[in-house]
């Protein structure tokens, strides 16, 4: 027959429930903060496994040309459209304003990017840091499918242009 002693069963849950939860379901755990348990399945077994990471996954990334500030959009410069992880943004317009810090540039883009109900609905989104004397767009997305494409409007006073350069994740 099974008993239940409620007084250490208290006790455990109090001092840590987690240890106490994880003895009705599966999980685990690593010694490098750089490595994720994700999952398991009924075939899982017990045990220590060694992982061996020989390249460490990547972002999608596009450099653009480069640009100085101050930048300053207007009605005829402050549209532009990217394609992030194979979704199209649509065309994005950027608020009309002289930029004189190119980190607050690189933060309006960002957060036009990140605005796109296209990439919402898909989960996607994007880093925006001006790098030097260019803007660099990144995928919060690691591995191969990550990517950061130019879309079909293009805007050469951003340094989004032909000239580019994209890599995959």
């Amino acid at each position: 027959s099974l008993s239940l002693d409620s007084d250490t069963l208290h006790a455990a849950v109090v001092s840590d429930s987690t240890a106490v939860a994880s003895l009705f379901h599966s999980m685990g755990t690593t010694t490098d903060p750089a490595v994720s348990y994700q999952s398991s399945t009924s075939a899982t077994r017990e045990g220590s496994y060694a992982v061996n990471v020989t390249t460490a996954a990547t972002q999608g990334r596009l450099s653009a040309m480069a640009v100085t500030a101050p930048v300053t959009i207007g009605a005829g410069n402050n549209t532009f459209s990217v394609v992030v992880d194979g979704t199209s943004s649509g065309l994005l317009s950027l608020t009309q304003a002289t930029y004189n810090s190119m980190d607050d540039l690189a933060t309006e883009m960002a957060n036009r990017i990140n605005a796109s109900a296209f990439l919402q609905n898909q989960g996607k989104g994007v880093t925006v840091r001006y790098n030097i004397d260019h803007f660099e767009i990144e995928s919060l997305k690691y591995g191969s499918g990550s990517s950061i494409a130019l879309g079909t409007t293009v805007n050469a006073d951003l340094g989004l242009t032909t000239g580019a350069s994209a890599t995959t994740g």
